[in-house]
This record gives C-alpha cells, sequence and structure tokens, in this order.
C-alpha cells in the first residue's frame, strides 16, 4: 500500500483490482489524493511507470498530480501526465505517419487562428451558409471520429466545408483543437493496418470525467488499456456548452463491467453547507445517487439575504465582506457581465478586488505564435504568408506569394529560408531573427522548456491562453464556472434570481444549471450567502423590473 494517507472510501477505491473502475468523487472528497495514491498503488503491484498515462482536465491539474507524486517518488518517468489534447498529439507525432497522407511537420493553432484559418477555407470553397450551420456539422463528424463518413452520401453544404477542412489538416499538418482529437481517435480506430498505437497498452488514468465530450470517450474506448480508472462527478458536470456530457460517467457507473466506488467524505465543507447542497442536487434525474457527508468537524452557515433593489444588495455585500478578510472571500456570479457590475461596484466601495482576466501579452506576440509555428512546419506556405504578413504587411505577403508561384517553389524556399528540424532548445535563436522581441521569446522558452517539440509547446500555449488568471489580492469576483476546484472560508452568490438563473431563454439546461449552483454552494467552506433583488434591470438598455427569486432557493428548502 502507498504512504498517502487514505480513509476507507478512497482505501476500497485505490486498491481495487478491477480493470474498470469509475470513481464518483464528491467535493472536497480528495481525489487529486486518490489520483496520486493509485499511480503508486499500481506501481507497487508491478506496473511499469512508463505504462501509465494520466489525463487531466487542465495542465495545472497535472501539475500538482506530478508535485504529489514528486513527494513519494522523485522523477519518476510517468508514460504521461496532461491534458487529453496533448496526449493525442503525441500519438500523432509517433504514429500519425503510417495513415495515408499525413504529414509528421505538426503545428497547433491557437483558437484565434484557427477561427481566422476556417472562415477563410469556408469563403474559399464558396459557402454562404450560417456558423451555425457550420458548428452543427462540426459537432456531428466529431462524434463520428473514426468512424466511415457519408457512406454512399456526397456531402454538400457546411457537411463539405467541415469534412474538407479537416482532410486539410491532416495533409497540412496544421490543426485545430478538435482535428487533434478527431485524427486521434482516427489514428487508434484506423482500419488499415496500423499497429502498435501506442507501443504497449496502458494503465489508463482519467480526472474530472465528467466533463468528459463525446470524442474524449470514443477515445478512451479505443485506446489500448490494462485498466481504466476514471474520477469524476455526474453532480459537478458543468461545462455542457464544451461539449461535456456526464452521460458517460453515469454509463460507467451503471455498467456490470465497471467497478464503482463513491467518495462522499467531504474535508471542505461545513455539515451545514452539506445539507444544503445535498437536498438541492437530488432534484437533478441525471445523477449518480451519493451524499456529501461533512468531515470538517463544523458547522458552517447558510443564510439568505432578499434586498429592494441591486444597489442595496452591491452596499450590503460590501459591508459584509469589509468585516472580513477579503482574501478569504468568493464573489460568484452567473454572467461575465455581472461579474464586471458587482467589481465595480465593490470597488467603489473600497473593497479590494483580485479579478480573474486573460493574460496579458506583448504587442509582437502574434508574431511570436506565427514564427514558432512557422518554424515547426517551414514548407506549410499558408503558415510562412500568415508570418511575413504580421512581420512586414499583407502587401509583403503578396508579394511572397507571387515569388513562390513563378518559381514552382514554397514560400519558405523562395522568400524565407527557415531551416527544417528546428527543436524547442534552438528555437529562441530562429524566433530573435525572425524579428521577435526578448519578452515575447522569454515567455516563449516557459513553454519551449517544457516540450519535447515544438508543436506540443504551441498546444501548451493555445492551452494557457483559454485560462484566465487572478491578478492582484483582495476578494475573488469570478463566475461560477470559474470557481471550479477552488474553495473559499466565505462564499457569496449574489442576483440569485430565476430570470439569471437558471435564466428564462429558450433552451436553457435546468439540469446543468442546478449542477452549476451545486458547484458554487460546494466552493464555501465555512459561510455561504445567498442574495439577490426585489427588483432588477435585466440588461442595462431596459428599465427596472420586478425579480423572482431563483427556483433553486425553493429546492434547497424542501
Amino acid at each position: 500500500m502507498t504512504d498517502i494517507e487514505l480513509n476507507d472510501e478512497q482505501r476500497a477505491a485505490v486498491t481495487t483490482t478491477a480493470a474498470n473502475a469509475v470513481v464518483i468523487a464528491g467535493p472536497g472528497s480528495g481525489k487529486t489524493r486518490v489520483l496520486a495514491a493509485r499511480v503508486l498503488e499500481l506501481i507497487r503491484r508491478g506496473a511499469a511507470p512508463e505504462s501509465i498515462v494520466i489525463i487531466t482536465y487542465t495542465n495545472a491539474a497535472a501539475d500538482e498530480i506530478r508535485a504529489r507524486l514528486n513527494i513519494e517518488k522523485p522523477d519518476m518517468p510517468l508514460g504521461y501526465c496532461g491534458t487529453l489534447h496533448g496526449y493525442a498529439l503525441r500519438l500523432l507525432e509517433r504514429y500519425g505517419g503510417q495513415i495515408r497522407w499525413f504529414t509528421t511537420n505538426i503545428v497547433v493553432m491557437d483558437e484565434e487562428r484557427a477561427e481566422a484559418a476556417f472562415e477563410e477555407y469556408a469563403k474559399a470553397l464558396g459557402f454562404k451558409g450560417t456558423k451555425a450551420a457550420l458548428e452543427t456539422s462540426r459537432r456531428s463528424l466529431m462524434d463520428r471520429a473514426g468512424l466511415p463518413q457519408f457512406v454512399g452520401v456526397k456531402p454538400q453544404g457546411a457537411d463539405l466545408v467541415v469534412a474538407s477542412w479537416f482532410a486539410n489538416m491532416l495533409t497540412t499538418g496544421a490543426f485545430d483543437f478538435d482535428g487533434i482529437l478527431y485524427w486521434g481517435v482516427g489514428l487508434l480506430r484506423s482500419t488499415r493496418r496500423i499497429q502498435n498505437v501506442p507501443s504497449h497498452p496502458v494503465n489508463l488514468l482519467v480526472d474530472e470525467a465528467q466533463d468528459m465530450a463525446n470524442i474524449d470517450a470514443l477515445f478512451y474506448a479505443a485506446l489500448p488499456c490494462i485498466s481504466r480508472f476514471v474520477v469524476g462527478d455526474p453532480d459537478q458536470a458543468i461545462f455542457g456548452f464544451r461539449g461535456g456530457n456526464p452521460s458517460h460517467v453515469i454509463g460507467y457507473a451503471n455498467s456490470p463491467e465497471w467497478a464503482t466506488f463513491k467518495l462522499e467524505g467531504n474535508y471542505r465543507c461545513g455539515s451545514d453547507i452539506c445539507e444544503v447542497a445535498n437536498i438541492l442536487i437530488r432534484h437533478s434525474a441525471k445523477r449518480v445517487p451519493k451524499l456529501s457527508i461533512s468531515r470538517t468537524g463544523f458547522y458552517g452557515s447558510v443564510e439568505t439575504c432578499y434586498v429592494p433593489s441591486a444597489a442595496h444588495e452591491q452596499k450590503v455585500l460590501a459591508e459584509n465582506i469589509r468585516n472580513q478578510d477579503p482574501n478569504q472571500c468568493a464573489v460568484l456570479l452567473r454572467t461575465n457581465a455581472l461579474v464586471d457590475d458587482y467589481a465595480k461596484a465593490l470597488e467603489s466601495y473600497s473593497i479590494p478586488i483580485a479579478r480573474r482576466k486573460e493574460r496579458e501579452r506583448p504587442k509582437d506576440w502574434r508574431l511570436c505564435k506565427a514564427a514558432l509555428t512557422a518554424l515547426a512546419n517551414p514548407e506549410n506556405d499558408a503558415v510562412m504568408l500568415w508570418l511575413i504578413g504580421l512581420a512586414y504587411d499583407s502587401d509583403a505577403a503578396k508579394r511572397a506569394r507571387l515569388a513562390a508561384a513563378q518559381a514552382r517553389q514554397g514560400v519558405n524556399a523562395v522568400c524565407v529560408r527557415l531551416p527544417a528540424g528546428v527543436t524547442p532548445k534552438t528555437a529562441p535563436d530562429h524566433l530573435a531573427w525572425l524579428r521577435v522581441g526578448p519578452e515575447s521569446i522569454a515567455l516563449a522558452r516557459e513553454a519551449l522548456d517544457r516540450s519535447a517539440t515544438i508543436a506540443d509547446a504551441l498546444l501548451l500555449l493555445a492551452q494557457e491562453e483559454r485560462v484566465s488568471v487572478t491578478t492582484g489580492e483582495g476578494v475573488t469576483v469570478c463566475t461560477m464556472h470559474s470557481a471550479k476546484g477552488r474553495e473559499w472560508e466565505t462564499v457569496y452568490l449574489p442576483a440569485f434570481e430565476q430570470a439569471i438563473i437558471p435564466g428564462r431563454w429558450k433552451d436553457v439546461d435546468i439540469e446543468e444549471e442546478r449542477r452549476l449552483v451545486f458547484v458554487a454552494v460546494t466552493r464555501a467552506k465555512w459561510r455561504l450567502i445567498l442574495s439577490g433583488a426585489n427588483e432588477r434591470k435585466p440588461n442595462q438598455w431596459a428599465t427596472v423590473a420586478p425579480a423572482e427569486r431563483s427556483q433553486f432557493i425553493g429546492e434547497m428548502a424542501s
């Protein structure tokens, strides 16, 4: 057994001999501890560290697991620990050459570049439809990854654009986030004579499995595994808008082929907070029944406060926070617009704010990313023209295109002459030659030093840009979604009204909105305050209108 201290629930999960195990881990139940202990248990039983693959939802979560493992076994050579995109990219880099038409000079486009490139591609094909149609076709194609597409039917319209876009990624080597997973599944499920992908079956561990998208589940099902150990909580599935689907974890828990374990002990929240959370979430139909049982030894408190107006609510909120340590307080709201509104109001009352905001980058950061992309795949003309356009201007890019066409050679061979085979170690010197500034080079070097290839570094940088950062000290004011994985002594849930949460729009997912409130409630350790106003402006252009308390207030009391 490992040296990591475990309770009985955790120990039962960690020591299971089942080939497939799903752990339903409630809030504050120690899932990271369980994942780390499971790795050590596998090694104790004789598993090679190189066979262990740990998939996390974020790079930060991977860093936390590695840090825990490093305490027990320093410098242990795991097979992989990181995001699914990172693992799929690794497989494509190592084995993608076995796919027909595949180029191993892979580059990863961040969301901004990928969106612009896709729009240009659709326009070049003469597509006249809507972005919604393209998105629907993309989701449909992703859900059928690795299977024959459009059998007996010639794709038309949006289907044609999306299908050819994914094929174009394969031949050019320029992948967006969806393309990495799509072709990763295609590699694993190929009916051609592709063998030993990966070279040996793995011991798979998956964190935050409740947010697994359909294509993630396809990937895990196709991956040759010795064992599967999946940790998640369907009650905390809040990223449906990103494709997350808790039905996969629920399906594992209900399958006779999987052993199911529940972690119900909550080492974060007081018992009164746990009780409110339990009462709320039992109204959900799509879940694995479980409780959140406080192991903290204290009760905590839950309060509600509804006042005449939004301005009055903000004043009461500020007065309440003023009597506490603001660094141990969080104000969690449903939308970014409300976050901005309440942060400004609190600042007007001289409350210090620790805000979540996008990462700040140097002015030439886009040039740096284009240069890295070009170094990874210098034979991609579109990438080289993008680089030239940023380094000089659009006219220079047009002249480069014309010169390459006249010479019947690639843009790089005629105009830039970047060498092939640039490595993460040598890339910074080439960035300087490509007129990238020292500040951007320093940021790029941080990713390059952590990466085996430039493509890995591009993926890491693209993923970092999807994550906001906290700046300054004071009370945290952020969305409920951004609070996932965090905790505070006191949590405020203002603007807790029906029009805001769950909201009144036509396609609102009540189940997911309830799960979002469950997540927000269980961020509180000692004190939870839900508040709202009796009247509020629905938006900045509307007039003040009566506001109704959220239905979840009633559910917490029933």
